[in-house]
């Protein structure tokens, strides 16, 4: 059995959001998994804090910190977001933009993802880095005819990218 208590309280800017899951085992013990978040609503930017704790898989704290900024009303937002692991002792940054052009008929967005272990890590212990790159665009020509595509790099390995493409076409 699962019980969930969500709230969210909000004034001018700021909102605090809060997520209570509480989960019965079979045998019987509680297990709750707390998700609480601060986040702050500018103009033409926003910054969030969050922490989640569960004691079903007996984690420490993970913590999250983000924000973006609207460059421009059209053609770019920034963001960027980092989650600290203490479970793993990792640290994940995605730093990106998106944004559209030509009258709003091309969209695009890009990100880098970098993964590493904190410096309390032992060499011998610490996981490998992992850096990549996601790029996607889609693109309406017309009425009839639009097409998409994506690209995925391995930035620490090059040679293993992936890569999509789909056309579309209601004639």
């Amino acid at each position: 059995m699962t019980w969930e208590d969500k709230y969210c309280l909000s004034k001018d800017e700021h909102e605090i959001h809060h997520d209570l899951t509480v989960i019965t085992m079979p045998d019987g013990k509680f297990c709750p998994k707390l998700d609480a978040a601060y986040q702050y609503k500018g103009a033409d930017w926003m910054s969030y804090a969050k922490g989640s704790w569960s004691l079903l898989h007996n984690t420490v704290p993970a913590l999250q910190w983000g924000a973006s900024y609207q460059a421009h009303k059209k053609y770019c937002n920034l963001a960027y977001r980092v989650n600290l692991n203490h479970a793993k002792m990792t640290a994940k940054h995605s730093a990106g933009f998106e944004g559209k052009c030509y009258d709003g008929k091309v969209y695009y967005k890009a990100h880098v993802h970098y993964e590493h272990a904190n410096d309390t890590l032992k060499e011998a212990n610490a996981p490998d880095h992992v850096a990549k790159l996601h790029m996607y665009q889609e693109h309406k020509c017309n009425a009839n005819f639009s097409y998409k595509y994506q690209v995925m790099v391995n930035l620490m390995k090059p040679s293993e990218f992936k890569w999509g493409a789909v056309f579309s076409s209601s004639c």
